[in-house]
């Protein structure tokens, strides 16, 4: 931080402000301050989870909404306050595009407060907005699912088909159960 604030300083001759944003669940235990003999130097840090949550969720901006994720919740459960922050991001987002955004965004910011296992039940509330066999995640999973054998095995019939027919790579993913990614990297190898 004293780097940087030394080549902000100078680069713009102007006053420095820093703050350092904390999203995690507990706090950091790095230090604040720098005291030398000859220098003194240090930063305020603020920790979204000493923050009220409520604060948050009063914003009719549904990205500032979604901060209330990384907030305290003081008494409420983790079911009750993600219910409500929910609520209020489905009501200050508008536009479909704009409500799938928030949703991944959301989905992101529950990792980093370890709120996946009680967000999961909610998340099966929106599958209208939010397909898990699309989400690249799920996917890797189900790649990484397959035994070695399986794996093999699509490869071979996936290069089968990519050399003997004419089927293109959507066709072929969907004949042998893979994604389209899988044939397209398989399709590079074999033209190559």
């Amino acid at each position: 931080m004293a780097d940087y604030y030394l080549m902000l300083y100078r680069k713009y001759k102007l006053p420095v402000v820093q703050h350092v944003l904390y999203l995690g669940e507990k706090t950091p235990a790095m230090p604040l301050r720098l005291q030398t003999d000859r220098i003194t130097f240090s930063f305020p840090l603020i920790t979204f989870s000493e923050i009220d949550y409520r604060i948050f969720l009063a914003s009719s901006k549904s990205e500032e909404v979604l901060f209330a994720l990384l907030g305290n919740f003081g008494n409420d459960s983790p079911e009750i306050a993600i219910q409500r922050i929910i609520d209020r991001f489905e009501e200050t987002t508008t536009g479909n595009f704009a409500l799938k955004r928030r949703w991944v965004q959301f989905r992101i910011l529950s990792q980093l407060r370890n709120l996946v296992v009680k967000t999961g039940k909610l998340m099966q509330s929106i599958s209208t907005f939010f397909k898990e066999e699309n989400d690249l995640l799920y996917k890797k999973g189900i790649e990484k699912g397959m035994s070695k054998q399986e794996l093999k095995d699509k490869k071979v019939f996936s290069t089968s088909l990519i050399l003997k027919t004419a089927f293109d790579d959507a066709k072929i993913a969907g004949l042998v159960g893979v994604d389209v990614s899988f044939v397209q990297k398989l399709r590079e190898q074999v033209e190559r």
